[in-house]
């Protein structure tokens, strides 16, 4: 277990010659716009990239440059240079392709979350980084890239969507001053916040709408949350990228210092699960809650995925951020 420099990977990534460039299921902002930011950025540099992505980029994403590219299906790992793993806070996150690539050779783990176990044979983590968009950055400027329009959007998309547009405490004045150089070569902030914040579809209004009937505020207005059945989310012919943003909702609420939100899922094997996400202050590490439930992430943002029923879930899952606020 290594940890390595962005030098160190920069180094890597110009001594090869082929890779493939891939992050978690559900891809957000920053994990698509780290995988397409760098997989156009090593293509500039004369290299092989193939961007990889077990599901379809959500729909307020599909303006990224290279979102067309994406390939769903594995391309094989055999004659690589280097398996780019991005944004992951473990490796499980990947998903169906774990086992494929669980014990291959060259596995780059690249990321900012505090859970990251180190999974790869090159390791370049750092939890204070506003975003994996920002280490890629990093690994590019450290290889000398001058950065284009293409490259720009991208990882300025995963910048500002990992600080959720700077209102995120990971808004650090190197995230700023990223997204700054970014928009001076080429990146379009008013079109990105557009598609990240502002153009909404219909079934997420009414998804929204549904969900708020649930909302319940606790504790003397210091955790609140919504919960999410699968008919209402059939209900509202909603997508998973319809729940983006969703706990925000709750987070805004004066006084509130842990936002939950839990849903049912059916997976592809036909199981139902429950997920839930939450956002804190500084009084609850995010962490340590989600940590329950077998997930992770970050200080003040994570997620779980867990088998169980949403009521006994959601109980459980109020009273471990009622014990984190407790011990606070």
């Amino acid at each position: 277990m290594t940890m390595n420099s962005a030098v160190e990977i920069a180094d890597l990534l110009l001594g090869g010659r082929r890779f493939v460039a891939l992050s978690h299921t559900n891809p957000d902002g920053d994990a698509l716009g780290a995988v397409l930011g760098l997989a156009h950025a090593l293509r500039r540099l004369g290299k092989e990239c193939v961007a990889y992505s077990q599901d379809a980029a959500p729909y307020f994403l599909r303006y990224l440059p290279g979102v067309g590219d994406l390939r769903r299906d594995w391309p094989g790992h055999n004659d690589l240079d280097a398996i780019l793993v991005l944004d992951c806070g473990d490796f499980y996150r990947v998903g169906k392709i774990l086992e494929t690539i669980q014990n291959a050779p060259r596995v780059v783990n690249i990321d900012h979350h505090a859970s990251n176990p180190m999974f790869g044979e090159w390791n370049f983590v750092d939890e204070s980084a506003s975003s994996t968009s920002e280490m890629v950055y990093r690994i590019l400027r450290a290889a000398d890239f001058v950065f284009d329009a293409d490259t720009a959007t991208c990882l300025y998309t995963g910048v500002f969507s990992d600080t959720r547009a700077f209102h995120n405490a990971n808004s650090s004045p190197d995230a700023y001053r990223i997204c700054g150089e970014m928009v001076a070569a080429g990146a379009d902030p008013a079109r990105v916040a557009r598609h990240l914040y502002i153009e909404q579809r219909p079934e997420s209004i009414r998804l929204m709408a549904a969900a708020l009937t649930t909302l319940a505020i606790e504790d003397d207005g210091r955790i609140a949350g919504v919960t999410v059945t699968r008919e209402m989310t059939d209900g509202a012919g909603a997508a998973q990228d319809a729940f983006e943003g969703l706990v925000d909702i709750p987070r805004s609420i004066i006084g509130v210092e842990g936002a939950y939100v839990v849903r049912e899922v059916v997976g592809s094997d036909g199981k139902k699960r429950i997920k839930g996400s939450i956002r804190t202050t500084e009084r609850i590490d995010a962490t340590v809650v989600t940590a329950q439930f077998g997930g992770g992430g970050h200080r003040r943002a994570a997620g779980f995925t867990t088998e169980g029923e949403l009521g006994d879930i959601r109980d459980h899952l109020v009273a471990a951020l009622r014990e984190q606020l407790g011990s606070a």
